[in-house]
């Protein structure tokens, strides 16, 4: 997949940051460093209109400290683990749904409220589920297993195939 590939570009090396600025009722996420322009998500613009886009903006916010916390973990794990892979395969996951974000917030002016916030709805379903697995990685103890149901239906719904992952993982 080619987004995957530019990701992998953009941000392997590079050091640990995180993607989401928030000031007051402004939330930026900095899309320059994972591949797209910066994303303006001020919560004046849209909050009025649906609640489905301050929780979209509280999704991103806690996917965005996954990513960083993940970034974290995987700089601390030596080569060629299988834990460290599976941060890897995350945080690519979650660097998508921003992509996925954005095409959505890019298309708000060409599309009805209500397909916007179905749109919007099933992108905060799917990353909440990212995010319980992000928890669940990061977190002592037993943990959960990535590879399933949930976990298949979201590289689904992102459009990713394990091959084009694992390529990237690779490459990381």
């Amino acid at each position: 997949m080619e987004l995957l590939t530019k990701i992998v570009k953009l941000i392997k090396g590079k050091e640990l940051e995180m993607l989401i600025k928030r000031t007051g009722n402004e939330i930026t996420l900095n899309g320059a460093k994972i591949g797209f322009t910066d994303l303006n998500m001020g919560l004046a613009n849209f909050s009025n209109k649906f609640i489905e886009f301050v929780k979209t903006n509280e999704v991103a916010t806690s996917l965005d400290n996954c990513q960083y916390h993940l970034s974290k973990t995987i700089t601390n794990i030596k080569d060629n683990d299988n834990f460290k892979q599976e941060c890897q395969r995350i945080r690519l996951m979650i660097i998508v749904a921003f992509h996925q974000l954005s095409q959505i917030i890019g298309t708000a002016k060409m599309t009805s409220d209500e397909s916007l916030k179905e749109q919007l709805t099933e992108w905060i379903r799917y990353m909440n589920d990212l995010i319980k697995h992000s928890i669940s990685i990061l977190e002592p103890g037993p943990k959960l297993i990535t590879k399933g149901p949930v976990y298949d239906q979201i590289m689904k719904y992102q459009g990713l195939s394990e091959k084009d992952m694992q390529e990237a993982i690779d490459n990381l």
